[in-house]
């Protein structure tokens, strides 16, 4: 299934509890340098995203931003159009491309390093990171949820 330009949620199907909610990749604010985490998927607007043609996940209702890593290999918001310079609050940041494949999300960084999107497992709000493969059980538990 190709998700170029649909809005789609991104889900974790990691079991955090004994509910049954659905758990969404969703930006903390809407600015750049927001972190990522998981929230119970409520369709909000922090939780509608686009994957497009050059590879970044853009927010579909602010498609100014999109998903990009930081030095820390923490996830943020950051502006989609930064091609790198000067501007406040980007100095760090290299906008990766994404893929999505059999429930893997991985970015790839300027250097060609690839890293998988993933969590701390046992706290659930915590912000999301990019990790080397195998450091968490969250790795693989990704789904694009049309909407």
């Amino acid at each position: 299934t190709t998700f170029l330009s649909q809005t789609f949620e991104i889900q974790s199907t990691f079991k955090f509890d004994d509910s049954r909610r659905s758990w969404c990749l969703q930006a903390v604010n809407i600015r750049t340098n927001a972190n990522l985490n998981v929230r119970p998927c409520e369709g909000r607007k922090k939780q509608l995203w686009q994957l497009t043609e050059d590879g970044k996940i853009r927010l579909k209702n602010d498609p100014l931003y999109c998903i990009a890593n930081v030095k820390g290999k923490i996830l943020k918001l950051g502006n989609c159009n930064f091609t790198g310079g000067t501007n406040p609050g980007d100095e760090d940041r290299n906008i990766s491309t994404f893929a999505f494949d059999k429930g893997e999300l991985t970015a790839t960084n300027v250097r060609d390093d690839t890293f998988y999107f993933g969590f701390d497992t046992e706290t659930k709000y915590r912000p999301l990171r990019l990790q080397k493969d195998g450091a968490s059980a969250s790795q693989k538990s990704w789904k694009l949820n049309p909407v």
